[in-house]
């Protein structure tokens, strides 16, 4: 037998995670290390439900667990009416709550006080006997025997009886010692890990697996004597660092022994060696490895070559990976002929590149296979999947029961798909969701970011209220007003359960002035103003939303896509009303890379242009003109300064919050009166030469009527195309490159995948200046 740590055992776990709950008052970890048990009796999809609302929302601390029923229902939103499907999922919930509380509260409340050794292993025994643990763990016992895991069985009926023989020690060691729940922690960690199994095997004939170190062995007819290596076996025996062997042998001539010399340590790994290959009755199998796990290579033991000279004769076998040299004796079951079929009929060489003896045999194999009446069900499958083309494309039946009639779509999803069509499969199609937790994330700080300056923008607007206007000293202070009052309509308690966040929420206005300030410099320069903020399109069950942005794709589809823009600015200049959009950045620095635009990379911002073009007209009463699309970066970069003092009016230096991205040159009067007839535009970067052509071209974002029109079409055109993509149910693996980046560095369904960057599948993108993009605009379609 095998002595190994009981420590994780279900019923060990209970105990500990039942006073570390006592302990630290309902804390998330020791709440999920209980329901992991599994004997909280909670089925698993519920305990799995209740641990990912727990973290969803930041539920801590014993008032939450025990006060009113939870009612939040998601996080990062403004708090709503729960939906039916909601209401259902968070009874469930606070249904699975009530059971934990009613689960640990009777212990709990004989935790309040410290208590003898006595006292906590009656509590800990009244814990386990009033949810009767030991008749579940015999439940458990009795499936295994049934299913022929005798020693599974039999390990958890000696827990049981190792758990009841430490209470045991816990009432008669610590009878004359208080102690309180925190400090019953630590002696419960420290005895319980202590635990360990050892089961006799129940039958005769089986492997046993142990350390040569045993004080004794059983009869063996075969040992298998593995990790004869220099190094490994033997050991390297290095002297201590503070006494010699020649320290410790005149300590012993002196009667005081202090450890064991190197050669002594020398002497008992030959003796282990000695007791190891003389232990079976019939045969000896001693191995060695020929390289570790990193594939460094490794030299055999030299106790191999005293075995030799022991038996004359004896010659080492090497044995190669048998995958590699297509070998078939390491086939000794129906499963592993499938695996071995498998790999040698995906990954055979062409025939006239290839071995024939080998080739011939694995056919031999391939034949006898197909010619049994009768198929092992390994065999079965594996032959069936021989004629299987793994394409990686949904049929047309899956695309439109996943799609629907009429496919709607986001800018984002078509974006997605362009970076990776699985990628886009896992988040759209297969709605692949990572776990939710409450504390405020940068993502998440973003989001909050983008609900003050709506909230802002939203109270500018019904005001009636020129925002360019506005006193700088009344814009920190309603940004504040805007942050409370976002602040109280998130439905996640978590929000306001840690110092840092609250802090967050607080910080978020004074973060957020330097970038109104910077705005209201960039709309005092021009004609245009505020309109809206977070506009929505292509909600149809919103009456304030927009048109949905309606697309015909070259192959003749229609999709209709939906999205939100932070902000959209208006101009009315004589009969035109010109359109500007503005989306905000949790970034430093953020632009429009003209490249990522041509692949279909990056479209979002100027299909919100689209949508002003095309359904502009509810907003504005008339039709729209698109102007221009800029980021706003929320965020600045750090910049080196010779003392600290030098930073002190840094938080006015707002670089950059200038907007980036593109505008039409022939409107820049109206978005910047200031801009000079020949030079640089002191907001926009935008540059113009003597002969009023455009200066700088790959750095500007300025673009004449003709180049920012074919961006248009040029977007309009890839949002089709993409579009037909999905519709034709491409979900394949084929990430982007551009330069040296990747989707797979923040891509979350990777996991799914498994694809490595740099595989062969990796589709590398041409990187292009933005004059080379205008150059091909120009070129017939």
């Amino acid at each position: 037998d095998q002595r190994r740590p009981a420590g994780h055992h279900p019923v060990v776990e209970l105990l500990r995670s039942a006073v570390e709950i006592a302990a630290s008052s309902y804390s998330r970890e020791s709440v999920r290390m209980l329901l992991k048990t599994g004997l909280v009796g909670l089925a698993d999809e519920v305990a799995d439900e209740l641990e990912n609302y727990v973290l969803a929302h930041g539920i801590h601390g014993r008032s939450l667990w025990t006060g009113p029923d939870w009612g939040f229902v998601s996080k990062n939103r403004v708090h709503k009416e729960p939906t039916e499907a909601q209401s259902r999922r968070l009874e469930s919930v606070n249904a699975a709550r009530r059971r934990v509380v009613e689960f640990v509260d009777a212990f709990g409340a004989a935790a309040t006080e410290p208590a003898d050794g006595k006292a906590w292993a009656a509590a800990l025994r009244g814990l386990l006997e009033r949810n009767a643990i030991a008749d579940e763990i015999e439940r458990w016992a009795r499936q295994a025997e049934s299913s022929g895991r005798v020693a599974l069985a039999e390990e958890h009926r000696q827990v049981l009886r190792d758990v009841a023989a430490f209470l045991d020690d816990v009432e008669n060691a610590l009878a004359d010692l208080k102690l309180d729940v925190a400090e019953l922690a630590g002696v419960l960690e420290a005895g319980l890990s202590q635990l360990t199994l050892g089961l006799i095997p129940p039958t005769l004939d089986q492997v046993l697996v142990g350390s040569i170190e045993r004080s004794r062995h059983p009869e063996l007819k075969v040992a298998i004597v593995i990790g004869c290596n220099e190094g490994v076996f033997p050991q390297l025996a290095s002297e201590d660092a503070m006494l010699t062997d020649e320290d410790r042998e005149r300590l012993a001539d002196s009667g005081v022994r202090v450890g064991v010399t190197r050669r002594q340590r020398i002497l008992d790994e030959a003796m282990l060696f000695y007791v190891a290959v003389t232990r079976p009755s019939e045969t000896l199998l001693v191995m060695s490895a020929a390289a570790d796990n990193d594939g460094k290579a490794l030299r055999p033991s030299p106790y191999l070559q005293d075995l030799q000279a022991a038996l004359p004769g004896l010659e080492p076998v090497v044995i190669n990976n048998p995958a590699r040299t297509r070998a078939i004796w390491h086939l000794l079951t129906a499963a592993d002929l499938a695996a071995g079929l498998a790999l040698e009929m995906r990954g055979r060489p062409a025939p006239d590149a290839d071995r024939t003896d080998k080739r011939q045999l694995w056919n031999d194999l391939y034949i006898a296979s197909r010619a049994r009446d009768t198929l092992h069900p390994a065999l079965k499958r594996l032959l069936a999947s021989l004629a299987y083309r793994n394409l990686p494309v949904l049929s047309p039946q899956s695309a439109e029961q996943m799609l629907g009639s009429q496919y709607r779509a986001s800018v984002s999803e078509l974006e997605t798909f362009a970076s990776c069509p699985f990628q886009r499969f896992g988040l759209y199609g297969l709605r692949l969701l990572q776990r939710e937790e409450a504390d405020l994330e940068p993502a998440d700080v973003g989001t909050v970011h983008h609900a003050i300056l709506e909230e802002f923008i939203n109270d500018c607007l019904q005001r009636g209220e020129n925002f360019a206007l506005t006193k700088e000293s009344d814009v920190l202070s309603r940004l504040e007003q805007c942050a409370k009052r976002i602040g109280a309509s998130l439905g996640a308690e978590g929000y306001r359960t840690t110092a840092r966040d609250a802090y967050l929420l607080m910080r978020s206005a004074q973060d957020l002035a330097p970038v109104l300030k910077s705005q209201q410099a960039v709309l005092s320069a021009g004609a245009f103003r505020p309109r809206a903020a977070e506009a929505k399109f292509g909600f149809a069950d919103d009456p304030k939303s927009l048109p949905a942005l309606d697309i015909d794709t070259p192959l003749g589809r229609r999709v209709l896509l939906r999205g939100f823009i932070d902000r959209v600015d208006l101009a009315e200049v004589s009969d035109t009303m010109l359109g500007i959009v503005v989306d905000y950045k949790r970034t430093f620095g953020k632009r429009l890379n003209l490249a990522e635009v041509y692949h279909g990379l990056s479209i979002q911002l100027l299909a919100y242009l689209l949508v002003l073009a095309e359904q502009g007209e509810t907003l504005a009463g008339r039709r729209i003109i698109p102007a221009g699309a800029f980021y706003v970066s929320l965020l600045n970069s750090y910049r080196a300064v010779d003392h600290p003092r030098d930073a002190e009016d840094d938080e006015d230096n707002r670089a950059d919050a200038a907007p980036r991205g593109v505008l039409d040159v022939s409107r820049i009067r109206e978005i910047d009166a200031s801009m000079p007839d020949t030079g640089r535009s002191a907001i926009f970067n935008c540059h113009r030469r003597k002969d009023g052509s455009l200066g700088f071209v790959d750095s500007s974002d300025a673009a004449d009527a003709e180049q920012f029109a074919g961006l248009l079409e040029l977007t309009k055109r890839r949002l089709g195309e993409l579009a037909d993509g999905v519709i034709d149910g491409d979900i394949s693996v084929s990430p982007y490159r551009l330069r040296d980046f990747s989707p797979c560095h923040w891509c979350r369904v990777q996991a799914v995948c498994r694809f490595e960057f740099g595989d062969p599948g990796m589709r590398h993108l041409e990187s292009l200046k933005r004059s080379e993009v205008f150059e091909r605009l120009q070129r017939p379609k």
